[in-house]
């Protein structure tokens, strides 16, 4: 698939822009990989989300950004078989990786309040992954609730609650997060018990 290629005009100081794609980076697990020999930061897994991929550079004046998301992941190829993706975009309905980023670009423009003194830091908004915390240990729990007798409801949810979950890792709700992510895979183990056992009924009334 096709990158997602942005500039982004922001004429903020150099030290400001790299520490907002560091606690951007951070929050959200990525870390330094390669994509056919080039250097990247990289976040996901290849079996449930897929792995997102970002490069940067800021020269000053632009922030220079290009995305894109690769690997399959169960999410990823359930959505690519019902929609056409094109960049981070499916249909008419945007990648959470595009969201987030376009986020990220919102905060980058803030207004900087000038320094009372020379040591003094500059109070500023950065990322806030808690919000997905308390939605994966929502997701996390139906999945185990619905996971045996309704395993076509079990399974999306314990998958996207398990997507939900790395981000919200490094936040200050980690161990809502960690709950979630256990009850996830909990769901998942459930889910796929539930939906050999629909297999198991299915291959016994075939004949009749």
């Amino acid at each position: 698939m096709g990158r997602y290629i942005q500039d982004v005009v922001l004429y903020k100081p150099t030290d400001f822009v790299v520490f907002m794609m560091n606690d951007f980076l951070s929050k959200n697990s990525f870390r330094l990989s390669t994509w056919k020999k080039e250097p990247v930061y990289r976040a996901g897994d290849a079996v449930i989300e897929g792995y997102q991929y970002l490069k940067w550079y800021y020269d000053g004046c632009t922030l220079h950004v290009e995305a894109w998301i690769s690997g399959g992941g169960i999410i990823g190829a359930a959505r690519r078989s019902f929609e056409i993706e094109t960049g981070l975009e499916y249909g008419a309905r945007k990648e959470p990786f595009l969201i987030e980023l376009e986020q990220l670009f919102d905060l980058m423009r803030q207004d900087l309040a000038q320094p009372v003194g020379i040591a003094q830091p500059i109070p500023v908004l950065t990322v806030d992954n808690g919000k997905y915390a308390k939605s994966a240990f929502i997701m996390g729990l139906c999945s185990v609730i619905f996971g045996l007798p309704l395993p076509f409801f079990g399974v999306p949810l314990s998958f996207t609650g398990a997507g939900r979950a790395r981000r919200a890792k490094n936040s200050d709700k980690a161990g809502m997060a960690a709950a979630g992510r256990v009850l996830c895979f909990i769901g998942m183990l459930l889910s796929v018990i539930g939906l050999m056992g629909y297999l198991v009924i299915a291959s016994r009334y075939r004949g009749y």
